[in-house]
């Protein structure tokens, strides 16, 4: 990134000999400033450079470095390798493992979310994550925050064709490799990596989740089978509590009466869907009236400027120019009162087409939710069903 570059420029009405000496005195002042600044970066620039002499020898692993002050970054450079044995250079864009730094900021995120309301720390682990192993299903949060889960090290249940470098996902399948905690939760403490990649995978799924969802319902579908076909109903409830969409709310209108028998199922969803539909469609006919509005408001700001206009040109003692004028000055405030009538009805009438067609598809996804819904909740209490 390059350095913040300032100036001011000033101006006085004087005589033009005034001007030109104002002129010349103030560009000799800005080149004076810049030359200052320009040796003071140069002189930070190589200090910088002195104390990352190390990081610059041939085939050294390298280093990146950034000044800022206040907003503006001033300086950055790479020093070194980022990649030794491709003999790729570090730059300032380079992406470096933080390592274990990053747990303040997944803390944080937790705590976040938390807040929100997007989940709780006393959640237990297989409640909120899929494919948990038996052991850790009931640590609950807090514990994994605290280093207090007893959750074993995943360092010690790598194999040898696991490579050197894991995913969080990757954690969790490691974690079925071990048969136990190394303690009830929450009776001791030891320092947890596996503890934290857990609570990464939380954020993960919590904050991004339901805006994949957003626009793939048939994702969000897709999971809320896997659970009701688990049987974990409850899990599926807690699923449409992240968000306050239609969708996330018919389903969960659902899944409350799964265990009530297909009529009350159906009674449900169809009680909701009439709520939902109302919502989506609300303030939307309100636009078209608006454009219906300022149309006619711009035809009659016309027509009473052409009538203004007319009954100044027939004054009397006014010249042939004068008339002209007035008449040409009258004629054109007409024409903007009815092009700015009119701008602002196309405006509100593309904003209903998109948004009374965006209302179509929520409704027709709403309808197709709720026939999806109920045939997976009828099926599954079927004998012989899922």
């Amino acid at each position: 990134m390059n350095a913040a570059r300032r100036h001011d420029r000033g101006r006085r009405v004087t005589t033009p000999v005034a001007l030109f000496v104002a002129a010349m005195s103030i560009t000799h002042e800005r080149v004076l400033a810049q030359s200052s600044r320009e040796a003071v970066d140069t002189a930070q620039q190589a200090r910088v450079d002195a104390l990352f002499t190390a990081f610059a020898e041939p085939g050294a692993p390298g280093a990146a470095v950034v000044v800022a002050r206040g907003d503006s970054i001033v300086f950055a450079r790479g020093y070194g390798l980022a990649d030794v044995e491709h003999s790729i250079g570090v730059t300032p864009s380079t992406s470096f493992r933080l390592a274990s730094v990053t747990k303040q900021f997944t803390a944080a995120a937790i705590l976040t979310l938390v807040e929100a309301g997007k989940h709780r720390l006393d959640d237990m682990v297989g409640h909120v994550l899929d494919d948990v192993p038996v052991y850790a299903r009931d640590v609950r949060v807090r514990h994994l925050l605290a280093h207090t889960s007893g959750i074993p090290d995943y360092e010690v249940l790598l194999g040898s064709d696991d490579g050197p470098q894991l995913k969080d996902r990757d954690v969790l399948t490691l974690l079925h490799r071990a048969k136990k905690l190394y303690f009830p939760p929450g009776t001791s403490w030891r320092y947890s990596n596996s503890g934290y990649a857990l609570l990464a995978l939380i954020v993960e799924r919590v904050s991004f989740q339901l805006g994949k969802y957003r626009v793939n319902s048939k994702e969000f579908f897709a999971q809320i089978k896997k659970l009701v076909t688990a049987g974990n109903i409850d899990r599926a409830i807690k699923l449409c509590d992240a968000g306050d969409y239609p969708t996330l709310q018919l389903v969960k209108a659902g899944l409350t009466h799964a265990n009530k028998g297909p009529d009350e199922i159906d009674a449900a969803m169809s009680e909701k869907i009439g709520e939902l539909k109302p919502a989506v469609e609300k303030r939307i006919g309100s636009l078209w009236s608006l454009a219906n509005i300022a149309t006619l408001v711009g035809l009659l700001g016309t027509v009473l400027g052409l009538i203004h206009t007319f009954g100044a040109v027939s004054a009397p003692g006014l010249s042939a120019a004068d008339r002209q004028r007035i008449l040409a000055n009258g004629i054109a405030e007409a024409m903007y009162n009815t092009a700015m009538g009119l701008g602002i009805a196309v405006v509100c009438m593309i904003a209903h087409l998109i948004l009374h067609q965006r209302s179509k598809t929520i409704q027709h996804d709403l309808d197709a939710t709720q026939e999806r819904v109920f045939n997976l909740l009828t099926i599954q209490t079927r004998p012989g069903g899922y």
